[in-house]
């Protein structure tokens, strides 16, 4: 039996990807379930060996990690901004994808350029602007910025995958009495379901993701993220809960993974057909 010494390779390589990446994944899930003195063992073991459910209960509890409230605020602003992100970013694409203008190259580049403005560049003038309109130490402050930052880039994208569509289906629309109102809304959006889920995915990663600004803009635990309360943990009334520490770990990497799982066929479409090619 010959054995594909290349397709062998390839296989090993994406093993000992897969160990590097999911490893430490595997270990925070695991660590979560165990007493503190299974954590500090020194002979250290993957599997618990007196699973407990202390560190969750410990997680969410207001006296404790309050990871509800956190949870909530990061879903709030995510949410919002990946909306806010799509309902502006989806027409510019379009029309910059679609159709050719006077300064449409230089305006792509600006747009792309955009994406250097951000974290300690522009860091003051988010929070000067948050007090200023008085919406600091809200998560409708992080909302807006994290839709100023993310747009640019999402836009960009949008259009190269707008430019990929087939123009045959728009153009017998148009010839059938249809404006482009109607023809954006009744043609392109339906068909480019995939690509609009694989970037509205990338924008709520982005924003979820994001530890600069939510500890810049917020202030509170009512309107601070959950990635902020992460790290408030490691300093829980002077000493660090590690238990419970593990345990916000996963309930913070829960959201971006359902979400891949839920919208998964979507996202192969959206990748494969261009979504996020430049």
């Amino acid at each position: 039996m010959r054995v594909n010494l290349k397709a062998l390779f390839v296989y090993i390589g994406v093993f000992i990807l897969l160990v590097f990446t999911l490893g430490p994944f595997v270990w925070l899930i695991s660590s979560s379930f165990k007493p503190t003195n299974e954590i500090f063992t020194l002979v250290p073991h993957w599997i618990p060996h007196h699973p407990t459910l202390s560190n969750y209960i410990w997680a969410f509890k207001s006296s404790g990690g309050n990871m509800w409230t956190y949870l909530k605020n990061s879903l709030i602003a995510c949410g919002l901004a990946t909306g806010l992100i799509m309902i502006l970013g989806t027409p510019a694409g379009y029309a910059m994808g679609r159709f050719k203008f006077p300064g449409r190259e230089l305006l792509g580049i600006g747009i792309l350029l955009l994406q250097m403005l951000q974290g300690p560049l522009v860091i003051v003038f988010w929070y000067k602007f948050a007090w200023q309109v008085g919406l600091l130490d809200t998560y409708y402050a992080l909302a807006i910025a994290y839709t100023a930052i993310n747009l640019p880039f999402i836009i960009w994208l949008m259009a190269g995958f707008m430019s990929q569509l087939p123009k045959e289906m728009e153009d017998a629309a148009l010839i059938d009495g249809c404006n482009y109102k109607t023809t954006f809304l009744k043609i392109i959006l339906p068909i480019s379901l995939p690509g609009l889920v694989a970037l509205s995915l990338y924008a709520f990663v982005q924003a979820w993701n994001d530890y600069l600004y939510a500890l810049i803009l917020t202030q509170t635990p009512q309107s601070q993220t959950i990635q902020i309360g992460l790290s408030n943990l490691l300093s829980f009334f002077s000493q660090t809960q590690w238990g419970g520490l593990m345990a916000g770990g996963v309930v913070a990497t829960l959201p971006p993974v359902l979400l891949f799982m839920y919208f998964q066929k979507y996202l192969v479409k959206g990748l494969s057909s261009g979504a996020v090619k430049g």
